[in-house]
């Protein structure tokens, strides 16, 4: 009889456990596409604004939105600032798979603005400043579009790419129903 030599063979496999989906509010960084990148930050510059564009995670539900301020004068009424606050945000369902989703339809919304009119008291400006508050009805809003998304990256920094190589670079930051107005109205006041 011959002799016979048993070979253990002892495989070991691992797949990776699919990332968790991301959850809470993301503002937008920047836009790329292709060798053309855009920031928020740019474009609110451009206008005159201070503010952010928020991606929300919440399980099979995700929301877009915004929030943005400004400010304005009068030349005919130099005691008297204009500070136009805009937030609003709009939420549809997601289906994901591994780490991508996608968006059943476009999720697209439109905000309110919030007039803050300041007026210069004797005391000057500062704390000795009246605000009077009207609310408008405006359209200003975000619209996220594309049919799907891979998500890349955790923690507070992730990426979104559309299937045609596009993405958005996100961070981690306050929801937007959590953002206080006012202290940024009150600040711009004293610039």
């Amino acid at each position: 009889m011959g002799k016979h030599t048993w070979v253990l063979a002892i495989v070991l496999s691992s797949a990776a456990a699919a990332a968790a989906p991301p959850k809470g509010a993301f503002k937008i960084v920047k836009w790329i596409d292709g060798k053309d990148t855009r920031t928020p930050e740019d474009m609110f510059k451009q206008l005159d604004m201070h503010g952010e564009i928020v991606i929300t995670f919440d399980g099979d539900r995700l929301s877009a939105g915004t929030w943005s301020i400004s400010k304005d004068t009068d030349s005919k009424k130099p005691d008297v600032l204009y500070v136009a606050a805009c937030r609003g945000q709009a939420t549809g369902p997601v289906k994901w798979s591994g780490d991508t989703f996608k968006l059943d339809a476009p999720i697209e919304f439109k905000g309110y603005v919030d007039l803050h009119v300041y007026t210069t008291t004797k005391k000057g400006k500062g704390k000795d400043h009246v605000a009077d508050h009207y609310t408008n009805t405006l359209s200003c809003g975000y619209k996220l579009e594309e049919p799907s998304y891979k998500v890349t990256g955790s923690g507070d920094k992730i990426t979104l790419t559309t299937p045609a190589g596009k993405q958005i670079v996100l961070e981690r930051t306050t929801p937007i129903a959590d953002v206080k107005i006012e202290p940024v109205a009150d600040k711009l006041w004293n610039e």
